[in-house]
């Protein structure tokens, strides 16, 4: 399928969204609040992410689907253990890094851990 707007790297790409990234940041920013702010804050708040997935990985039945068999839920759950692998700090359990690794196979997507912060 073809792109309806520039998608590539080209130059005139990357200057576009050079020149709209601090205004994507401010209205961000406005809605959520300050991103250093929050990052000041994250140690906590990845500790308790930590704790909860401790707690999770005693719940997960099979790696290729968390109550045993493929529902619902696994789309849930994968999206959410997806968009943490941006979190550089995560402590993964076994049985959710094992399931994590597995749906990514199923479904043919990679984790986001290049863009972990």
């Amino acid at each position: 399928m073809q792109c309806s707007f520039p998608c590539d790297n080209s130059p005139s790409t990357s200057f576009l969204h050079r020149r709209r990234a601090p205004g994507i940041v401010a209205k961000k920013q406005a809605a959520i609040g300050n991103f250093d702010a929050h990052l000041a804050h994250s140690g906590g708040l990845v500790k308790n992410i930590n704790d909860d997935l401790w707690a999770l990985d005693k719940l997960i039945v099979k790696p290729n689907a968390v109550n045993g068999e493929l529902s619902a839920d696994d789309i849930h759950l994968f999206l959410l253990l997806r968009n943490l692998t941006v979190i550089a700090r995560i402590n993964w359990p076994s049985q959710i890094a094992h399931y994590r690794v597995n749906m990514a196979r199923q479904i043919q997507v990679n984790p986001l851990s290049s863009m972990a912060i």
